[in-house]
């Protein structure tokens, strides 16, 4: 059944329950992943996710209820279990639904190109891309895996005030991770990309830098453990700083759970930093023109020139500080509770060139990416201990990869002590978008 007509018989028969204040939230999604090993077709999977929650006012309080089900059927069941559910709370719940606001975006997310891809072009595209990365350098052994997941995403929200709103997405991600050998050596290196038109992607170039990535980090050297002068690479800074995002959120503040409590309108951050979270930012992922109250979103800066300018609302938080809502309410899933989350966090980028910044390194480190970030990142003091890969920078230019390493420090200090970021922004398949960073000094310990 279509969201719209579910949506329509939902609140009609809600109406006819006499529920006041009823809202439907739902989110469907479907996907294709394909993988590729030795030229087989190694996996072929399809699934299939949603569902849909409903809360509405009974008895002067708010129930809740959702199902998996989006058919006919499950209209009753839904009425009577938010009846069920507000006649047992004990706690009169002050939610309310949002009326609209005055605006929306108008935003188109659904890519035609990349629902017209077909299996037999993935699959086709898949066996190109390993064909090549074991090509590219006798080094290579193995490709561990090659994949390509299709996916289409669509979610509404309505309620019994008159809002209804409705949005549909969809992409391609290629994935790749090759293993490379020298000696008794072996490294791997991975990358992926964003697909938007399957017929001409440069799968050439995409399947030489997973190679590349394998390859750079053969012959690894090691340096003295010290504090050196540490470039955050591109794909290193979004791992780090999505750690971190929670950090922003009001509702971590009000949970005395954010070190950046009382922090509004003081410096946090180095003057060359500003974040912008753009709920459209047009390579990301994902893309909204709505929270998961309704509310309409629009781009916030978080920190300006160093400063932070606000925390992440959602209604509830608003409400409780005495603030607007930014539009950043959230639900893991359509049968979650209501959150706070960024949509996503961009790091705007400077003016010099990757390699112009690297080039004024006598002897520092490249910090290429980051492991261990839920078990060795703490979110809320900001400390970190992290395993890393990387290079070795002397006079400017890479000299050597590095055995395995790890990186230690204050993600609150390390706002501040950044000096410069350059212009190569990597878009991040999760709610952050970052150029590199420069640090002058850094703990790092080397095998």
């Amino acid at each position: 059944m279509k969201l719209q007509q579910f949506e329509a018989l939902l609140l009609q028969a809600s109406k006819e329950a006499n529920l006041q204040q009823a809202e439907m939230y739902a989110e469907r999604s479907t996907s294709l992943l394909i993988k590729v090993y030795n030229q087989d077709v190694d996996a072929y999977e399809t699934s299939q996710q949603g569902g849909v929650s409903f809360r509405a006012v009974h008895q002067g309080k708010m129930g809740y209820a959702y199902t998996e089900k989006i058919t006919e059927d499950s209209i009753p069941f839904l009425i009577e279990a938010v009846k069920e559910n507000a006649e047992v709370l004990e706690v009169e719940d002050e939610t309310t639904i949002f009326t609209g606001s005055t605006d929306y975006a108008q935003g188109d997310f659904y890519k035609p190109k990349a629902a017209a891809a077909t299996p037999e072009q993935m699959i086709t595209l898949l066996r190109n891309i390993e064909k090549e990365i074991k090509a590219y350098d006798e080094r290579i052994i193995s490709v561990n895996y090659c994949q390509l997941q299709q996916y289409e995403g669509e979610r509404q929200l309505a309620n019994s005030l008159g809002l209804h709103l409705y949005e549909k997405g969809n992409g391609l991600i290629v994935l790749a991770n090759a293993v490379a050998k020298s000696n008794q050596e072996t490294k791997t290196g991975a990358h992926s990309a964003q697909i938007h038109d399957i017929t001409t992607f440069d799968w050439q170039t995409f399947a030489q830098q997973v190679a590349k990535n394998a390859i750079a980090l053969l012959g690894g050297q090691s340096l003295p453990s010290a504090s050196y002068p540490v470039i955050l690479e591109n794909k290193a800074a979004v791992s780090l700083l999505s750690v971190y995002t929670n950090a922003f959120s009001a509702e971590q503040v009000q949970k005395g759970m954010s070190r950046l409590d009382k922090q509004v309108g003081k410096q946090i951050a180095s003057s060359v930093l500003t974040i912008i979270d753009e709920p459209r930012y047009k390579e990301a992922l994902t893309q909204t023109t709505f929270d998961a109250e309704g509310v309409a979103t629009i781009p916030t800066t978080i920190i300006k020139q160093g400063y932070l300018q606000t925390f992440l609302h959602n209604r509830q938080t608003a409400k409780k500080a005495g603030e607007t809502t930014t539009g950043h309410a959230a639900k893991a899933s359509y049968k979650d509770t209501l959150s706070v989350a960024p949509h996503h966090f961009v790091v705007q980028q400077g003016t010099e060139s990757f390699q112009k910044m690297m080039s004024t390194i006598t002897n520092g480190i490249l910090i290429h990416s980051l492991t261990g970030l839920h078990a060795g990142a703490n979110s809320v003091s900001g400390d970190f201990s992290l395993a890393a890969t990387g290079f070795h920078i002397k006079d400017g230019n890479i000299a050597s990869a590095l055995k395995q390493m790890t990186i230690a420090g204050n993600f609150f200090t390390l706002l501040q002590d950044v000096q410069q970021v350059s212009n190569d922004v990597y878009v991040g398949f999760g709610s952050v978008s970052s150029p590199s960073w420069y640090l002058p000094s850094l703990a790092v310990t080397i095998e």
